[in-house]
């Protein structure tokens, strides 16, 4: 199994050529969709509001982890 993970990096770190660009932002992903996920963060609409401290998330693995940080 070791050796599949190995060869698995290697794979992902050979492409690096093949980066997705925030084109509002300009930060960089190897993966479509870690894009497409970063790009939730430049919507205006946030759908997730913290309890604990009222702040607003556009991701809800976001507000877990503030409602976590704010108890």
């Amino acid at each position: 199994m070791e050796s599949k993970v190995r060869v698995s990096k290697h794979h992902r770190q050979s492409k690096q050529h093949e980066m997705y660009k925030c084109d509002i932002c300009g930060k960089n992903f190897g993966r479509k969709y870690n894009l497409e996920r970063h790009l939730l963060r430049h919507k205006d609409d946030a759908q997730f509001q913290c309890n604990a401290c009222g702040a607003l998330f556009s991701r809800k693995d976001t507000l877990t982890t503030s409602s976590e940080t704010s108890s």
